[in-house]
């Protein structure tokens, strides 16, 4: 999964752009430095349901 398919997929299970940017910024920073390579699907969970 790449980043695009990470965003697109993050929105349809329903996080804020707030809790992307943070996801992201936290794979770009971290893992890349590393010199690993990103997995984003990991990033990905079941959001609790909110009222």
């Amino acid at each position: 999964m790449g980043k695009e398919e990470f965003l697109e997929k993050a929105k349809e299970m329903g996080y804020t752009q707030e809790q992307i940017n943070i996801i992201v910024k936290d794979v770009e920073e971290n893992k890349l430095k590393l010199g690993l390579p990103p997995a984003w699907e990991m990033e990905l969970i079941e959001l609790p349901y909110n009222d």
